[in-house]
């Protein structure tokens, strides 16, 4: 079996693959990202990397979830999920707090200074957000339950998967980075400490992780019947908290 076959045609291949990428990418950039976000989000420090990364996250976002959107309409219709609907609201307000924290970071970033100082630049980023953020989220939940079927092609839906990929790596690094869960070292804690610090970072982790891989999860839910698969989805998340709850003692 080809790579390209593998990528484009399995999907639960294809998917354990992403899986194993997310989680061994966000191991390497949310440490390398740690002290310039914390500079961003606690100093105003002026980063301008940050931001042009931020800026391609926004787009990679935006037409991901366009691509993404249509392609879930397809096993909308044909597993008729009635809990998408119910629960859309409340994933989409989770996941506008993930890009509130995005356009601050990204206009701290650029301007070097606070939002309280009602900079125009980032005020204008922040208002730019707000619209994406709505209308998005009309669009996306139109286009799932309600939209016209549109039958996309595997290179298009690879695109969706590629870029939804790349934004969801940024927006969970840049928020899970700027967090201080902790500033008592792992080898001084107590047992009970250590036990709080694993089930609250848990579901923190949890609240962050969802709503910034969305789609993934999403799809998992309305397409995925293996129940295996579906253990070693959860798996999957488990093991990136337990690298997100790891890596602060550390570095």
């Amino acid at each position: 079996m080809s790579i390209k076959s593998l990528l484009h045609d399995n999907f639960e291949k294809r998917k354990r693959i992403y899986q194993f990428a997310f989680i061994l990418l966000f191991a390497l950039t949310a440490p390398m990202l740690t002290s310039d976000i914390k500079g961003v989000i606690g100093d105003n420090n002026q980063t301008i990397y940050i931001g042009i990364l931020g800026f391609f996250a926004v787009i990679a976002d935006t037409i991901g979830t366009v691509i993404k959107s249509r392609e879930l309409r397809e096993y909308h219709t044909y597993r008729n999920k009635k809990w998408f609907g119910r629960y859309f609201g409340i994933f989409w307000v989770f996941r506008a707090s993930i890009f509130a924290f995005g356009a601050i970071t990204i206009g701290i970033s650029f301007t070097g200074e606070s939002m309280s100082k009602s900079h125009a630049f980032s005020m204008t980023i922040m208002i730019i957000e707000m619209f994406r953020w709505i209308f998005l989220g009309f669009f996306s939940y139109y286009t799932i339950s309600e939209g016209k079927e549109r039958k996309l092609g595997k290179k298009r839906i690879f695109q969706g998967d590629l870029l939804i990929f790349v934004s969801s790596l940024f927006y969970l690094s840049c928020i899970w980075t700027s967090m201080n869960l902790s500033s008592t070292p792992w080898l001084d804690m107590t047992g009970a400490q250590k036990a709080e610090y694993v089930f609250a970072g848990f579901m923190l982790f949890l609240m962050l992780y969802i709503p910034c891989t969305f789609y993934q999860f999403a799809e998992k839910l309305l397409r995925s019947e293996d129940r295996k698969d579906k253990i070693r989805f959860w798996l999957s998340i488990i093991l990136t908290a337990a690298v997100a709850l790891s890596y602060p003692m550390i570095f």
